[in-house]
């Protein structure tokens, strides 16, 4: 039987689904069918390079490949007859010398009408290059002018001047004596230089044969990028000569001032020594025909191709069939797996595992993809049965966990999922929406008891509900009354009463006085005398009696029970763990109670927890120390991802500066920082608009998005006619996310929106939010989720950070808060993938990078 392996570059033909599926049997049972008509076109450049027969339109392009083991076809795509012979004779698939790794690689000549494109770019990129000497001129004349006034007016004042100087003052006027004069720089022109890739690559310390020897780039794709006028036409040049993705983004990660070290690793390159020069001779015959085919079959199944390459297994039925051609074909970027993940998706650790990065740089992928390998057991139980794993995918908050089904069910559509929390297969939830399953399902018996050991309490709440922020907070300030202690306001703050009874109270499991008063209050920076936390233990047990009054308890209080049961059923009653393994996304926003309820849901062992965080995103609660909760992730259990997916350059490099002023602290208590993160795509600037009034920033609003959705439009028209009448639709694909700071501006701004006959939606819900152009939502709210294209509405001083919710805390809590409104905003703004617009309604907010705010 032989075997079929489809490229990434696939696309299938809608209305072909049988066709496609009898044709790939036909070449899998018979590939000597004269039906398929395999045919090698006249002027191929790989003489295993083949079109076959699917209908009297279309046919497929593919590699027949004969090896010892069998035969072996790689489908490249479908396309109409003549455009099928024409890709053919373009391609090659090789093997790269440097790695073993399978690498499709095409040879054409550029489209007269992207020639045309890149010329006017490249002129432009001239112009630009020009516009920034001539003002690095003026400026330098400039300056040399002002510091030769400088000197003449610092000179030495001698007696004649000065008698002369008394004789022209006026009697009824003082003469004040002038001040030393100094040097003020001028300000630099706002105009960012243009740099070619040779200047790039110069002071880089990477060598062309690096590029050619060590990273397996033939050598005219390194010319073609070398030519180029502008580093960042590189991308667009290197697409229009058909380079393939893989070595493009090599020479992408170049010229984004990756170290070779750094490039070696992100593409699985290892330290490879250079290799010789008749190793990358494309002429220099193999050793046999025979074994080189055998060569190029074994690079197709390198660990470092599966994000290029996916072969269809033996026994594979009609309906999976279909799910990996629609998953090749609709290659989201939402779930692109790069070759770089690929480890930490496939990792065995002895205990916990973590993986770190800024926004867009693929964490949350990486945790989909590794609890589909946990539940599927690396593909080797791929269906559901009483031996699947079982597996919890959770996350902060529910509309981020059906933001985790949504692509689940885009990586593997037939996952095995389980029938009930803790059955075989995988459960995904939000991790509240876990704890109140655990509660909900308990016996009466077991919650009283865990009541008693967690809170310390002997009465039971009439309902096992959380108390929404405000009632909590209304609590709080009655408990704080009734107590009528001596605390400062500052620490009689419902705030921080909020936070010390989370993280130190429920965290280190205290159940009575005494034990609060020797414990350590670790992570929080306001202190506490013994006096004071005997206050303070006084607020806490009158807020446990009004909860108890009102029936319910706060969320990090449910958690605690819901942990004290699972424990108890393992200590006490032969009870097994929850999970086998648990796989979290946005780890940095869990309290310390959903780490003790984790720790209980999952026994400690091999792959017990993977999470995936990033400091700089936590906008809800405090740093925590996973260590502290009986979780350990240093040293080779975490990995950092720098590499960002999403965001173009320009709005990264805006995103990351919102960050800067404040210090970010991961769960291992190490300082966490952006240096490194880099992303390949470029794209324009972010575009800060000034408005005065509110209906000027509706209107700005509006503008702006059918400005985009010309350009998209356009572009989509020229693929169109380039690519011989693509599906405009398909390619004009706009979603624009407007992103608010609050609920009531959501619901006013959809109002307006709809009113001016756009397709927009105010659904939190990621699938939901997907189906139309436009979703405006908090941007509390967009947190996982992804657009085309973003717009932060109002980041001025009134809105971000919110003031009245820093009054009356101390100035430790009051930093925890507006890093966490710095965090948000980064999060807002990272959300972009092609490009970010933020309007500022009167004074900008404090938090918004100085140098990007237009006068």
């Amino acid at each position: 039987m032989a075997t079929v392996t489809f490229s990434s570059t696939f696309s299938k033909v809608d209305g072909l689904d049988s066709q496609i599926v009898n044709f790939i049997r036909k070449l899998q049972q018979h590939p000597e069918d004269p039906g398929l008509n395999l045919k090698k076109p006249k002027g191929a450049k790989d003489r295993n390079v083949r079109t076959a027969r699917i209908n009297k339109q279309y046919r497929a392009v593919l590699f027949d490949l004969s090896g010892s083991a069998g035969r072996h076809f790689v489908l490249v795509d479908i396309l109409n007859h003549d455009d099928a012979y024409a890709k053919a004779e373009r391609l090659r698939l090789e093997t790269n010398p440097v790695n073993g790794v399978a690498v499709l690689r095409e040879e054409a000549t550029v489209e007269p009408e992207v020639e045309e494109s890149l010329t006017k770019a490249q002129a432009a990129a001239a112009r630009a290059r020009q516009q920034v000497s001539q003002q690095v001129s003026q400026q330098a004349t400039q300056q040399t002018r002002q510091q030769a006034e400088v000197e003449v007016s610092a000179e030495p004042v001698t007696e004649a001047e000065s008698a002369d100087r008394a004789e022209s003052t006026d009697d009824n006027h003082t003469v004040v004596p002038e001040a030393t004069a100094t040097v003020s720089p001028v300000p630099a022109v706002p105009v960012a230089p243009v740099r070619t890739p040779k200047e790039v690559l110069a002071a880089s310390g990477i060598s062309v044969d690096d590029i050619r020897d060590r990273l397996g780039i033939p050598a005219r794709a390194v010319d073609i990028a070398l030519e180029v006028p502008d580093v960042e036409l590189v991308d667009a040049t290197l697409t229009a000569h058909h380079v393939g993705e893989r070595d493009r983004d090599i020479l992408l990660a170049v010229f984004a001032e990756y170290s070779l070290d750094e490039i070696l690793d992100e593409f699985q390159l290892g330290a490879a020594q250079p290799v010789t020069d008749a190793t990358v001779d494309a002429a220099a015959p193999p050793a046999s025909e025979q074994n080189s085919t055998d060569s190029l079959i074994s690079s197709l199944e390198h660990p470092a191709a599966r994000s290029r390459f996916v072969t269809v297994t033996e026994g594979t039925s009609d309906a999976r069939l279909l799910e990996i051609i629609d998953q090749i074909s609709f290659n989201d970027w939402r779930i692109f797996l790069h070759e770089s993940q690929q480890p930490l998706v496939d990792a065995q650790f002895s205990g916990a595992g973590r993986v770190l990065g800024g926004a867009g740089t693929g964490k949350t992928v990486v945790a989909v993809y590794r609890a589909n390998n946990l539940a599927t057991s690396w593909g080797k139980n791929p269906e559901l049965n009483s031996d699947s794993p079982r597996v919890l995918l959770t996350t902060y908050t529910r509309a981020l966990a059906d933001s985790l089904k949504s692509l689940m069910n885009l990586l593997n559509p037939s996952y095995p999922e389980a029938t009930a929390i803790g059955a075989p297969g995988m459960w995904i939830a939000g991790i509240d929406s876990v704890i109140h399953t655990v509660l909900d399902r308990a016996q009466s018996s077991e919650i009283r008891a865990a009541v008693t050991s967690g809170l310390g309490l002997d009465a039971l709440p009439n309902d096992l509900a959380g108390l929404d922020g405000r009632s909590e907070n209304r609590l709080w300030k009655e408990s704080v009354d009734l107590a009528q202690t001596t605390l400062s306001p500052e620490k009689a703050n419902p705030e921080f009463l909020s936070q010390e009874y989370s993280t130190v109270i429920l965290g280190n499991a205290i159940t009575e006085q005494n034990a609060y008063l020797r414990t350590k209050r670790r992570g929080r920076g306001t202190s506490l005398n013994r006096t004071e936390r005997k206050d303070v233990w006084k607020i806490i047990e009158i807020f446990h009696r009004k909860c108890l009054g009102t029936g319910r308890l706060t969320w990090p209080a449910l958690a605690i029970i819901a942990a004290e049961i699972l424990t108890e059923r393992i200590a006490h009653h032969g009870g097994r763990s929850l999970f086998d393994h648990v796989v979290i996304d946005e780890a940095q926003d869990f309290h310390a109670a959903h780490w003790r309820f984790l720790r209980a849901a999952v026994a400690p062992g091999r792959n017990d927890i993977f999470l995936a965080e990033d400091p700089h995103q936590r906008i809800y609660g405090q740093h925590l120390v996973l260590s502290h909760y009986g979780i350990a992730t240093k040293g080779r259990a975490s990995r950092r991802l720098t590499r960002n997916y999403r965001t173009t350059a320009e709005t990264l490099r805006y995103a990351l500066d919102i960050l800067n002023g404040a210090e970010w602290k991961d769960a291992e208590d190490s300082t966490d920082k952006t240096s490194g993160t880099r992303s390949l795509r470029h794209g324009p600037d972010p575009l800060i608009v000034p408005v005065t009034t509110e209906a000027e920033q509706v209107d700005a609003v509006i503008a702006q998005i059918a400005a985009w959705k010309k350009e998209v439009a356009e572009r989509a028209a020229e693929n169109a006619s380039g690519e011989g009448g693509a599906d405009t639709d398909a390619v004009s694909a706009i979603h624009v996310g407007v992103l608010t700071r609050s609920k009531n501006q959501v619901r006013s701004l959809t109002t307006m929106l709809s009113a001016a006959g756009l397709d927009v939606t105010d659904s939190r819900q990621a699938t939901v939010a997907a189906k139309h152009e436009i979703a405006v939502m908090t941007m509390h709210s967009a947190k996982g989720l992804e657009f085309t294209h973003v717009i932060l509405l109002g980041a001025d001083a009134a809105t971000m950070p919110q003031q009245f919710r820093m009054r009356g805390l101390a100035e430790a809590e009051k930093e925890d808060i507006l890093q966490r409104e710095r965090a948000l905003l980064y999060v807002a703004a990272s959300r972009a993938r092609d490009a970010l617009m933020v309007t500022v309604l009167g004074e900008p907010s404090e938090l918004l990078p100085t140098s990007g705010i237009n006068d």
